[in-house]
């Protein structure tokens, strides 16, 4: 039996018995798009990726990914599958849908089209809202909608992220060809990399235009997601500290932590502020937040603070969770699905099955050492304000 063979059916037995899929966040809640197909292949995947649209619209396929460019849609109480159409249906009463994303998957991605376009067929009066482009890139967007410039300007006048062609081009276009709006939603980085470096109060000094562009307040309080976040950092042995610290030290990295945090809430803050006014403007339109999953999971982050902002809207949120195949190295034949969580189940009311990318990592001392990289190249770059 052929490896894709093995994984098919081991796909299919643990959908029969309610089996199995494991979700493996390969980065951190701010994690930089890192697409999966190379940015060479820019215009030979929308092909493929109609094709894959198509065959996910129809009825509920009985078989859990096992190509990079599939995904299955599975209710997360039952694991029951559902295809896009069967989802849209479920989801027509909620005024907000957030679609977690692992940033640079192209199953991930495909799937959002696939929803989107099944959501638009009930719902015409629907805005997508994307992390993806920032606030002051609004009418630079909006042109692009209306014609008036090319996708080159687009991409170029706002920095648009790597793997834009493969990973949004699909959605954007789609929104364009029906005359969709789409929000800008997120803050300016370079927002978010003073308010790193200078803390929540930075924001009180913003004038015009800079102001209008970021949420003016930060709920900066104790709760499920601040924990998480701050477990996130405690995971990089760079960021989390060791008993070996000095009393200034200590107070330092907990100084740097606490404007990490605010720089997260960020952008949290000002993706629900972006939908809440886009509604207040437009109201009774359906929203759908494309965002990295860290800010929607179990309805944290942004989610939350919408909430906060307009608790009269139905709010809902679907979880990416990646299948992990394991095998027994004693037996060549022997492969396995870990099984899906409780906490997974719990990050969305409902899940995109999406097949395993290659580990980023093998080593936690890669892992540890790449986290505290990061955060270094974020903290070295300096405030343009």
């Amino acid at each position: 039996m052929t490896k894709l063979k093995r994984i098919i059916y081991l796909s299919l037995a643990a959908l029969s018995t309610a089996g199995a899929l494991c979700a493996c966040s390969p980065a951190g809640p701010n994690n930089s798009p890192s697409p999966i197909i190379d940015s060479e292949l820019d215009g030979e995947i929308s092909g493929e990726i109609d094709s894959k649209i198509n065959s996910k619209i129809g009825g509920a396929s009985a078989s859990l990914p096992s190509l990079l460019s599939d995904f299955q849609f599975l209710n997360s109480a039952s694991l029951a599958p559902l295809s896009a159409a069967q989802l849209a249906q479920e989801l027509i009463d909620y005024d907000v849908i957030f679609i977690g994303e692992e940033h640079g998957h192209i199953g991930n991605h495909i799937a959002q089209a696939a929803l989107f376009s099944q959501l638009h067929n009930l719902r015409p009066d629907i805005t997508l809202s994307m992390e993806q482009f920032e606030r002051h890139e609004q009418e630079t967007l909006n042109n692009y909608l209306a014609g008036e410039i090319g996708e080159m300007v687009l991409r170029h006048d706002t920095d648009a992220w790597d793997g834009y062609a493969q990973s949004y081009r699909v959605l954007v276009e789609y929104a364009k060809n029906n005359g969709l709006p789409i929000i800008a939603a997120n803050v300016p980085n370079d927002l978010v990399r003073c308010v790193a470096q200078k803390g929540a109060q930075f924001l009180q000094t913003l004038s015009q235009p800079q102001a209008s562009w970021a949420a003016s307040e930060l709920d900066l309080s104790e709760g499920a997601y601040k924990a998480k976040y701050y477990d996130f950092l405690q995971a990089s042995h760079h960021h989390g500290g060791s008993a070996d610290d000095t009393a200034d030290e200590s107070k330092q990295r907990a100084r740097q932590n606490a404007n990490s945090y605010a720089a997260q809430m960020l952008r949290d803050e000002t993706m629900a502020l972006s939908i809440a006014q886009h509604l207040q403007a437009r109201p009774n339109r359906k929203i759908v937040h494309l965002t990295g999953h860290f800010h929607s999971a179990a309805l944290l982050g942004t989610a939350q603070r919408l909430a906060v902002m307009r608790p009269d809207l139905k709010i809902i949120n679907i979880h990416p969770v990646i299948m992990q195949i394991t095998e027994d190295e004693s037996e060549q034949e022997s492969e396995s699905l870990t099984p899906i969580s409780s906490a997974d189940k719990a990050n969305g009311a409902y899940l995109i099955a999406l097949a395993p990318t290659p580990r980023r990592f093998v080593q936690m001392k890669n892992i540890n050492a790449f986290i505290a990289r990061t955060m270094d190249e974020r903290s070295e770059a300096s405030c343009i304000y």
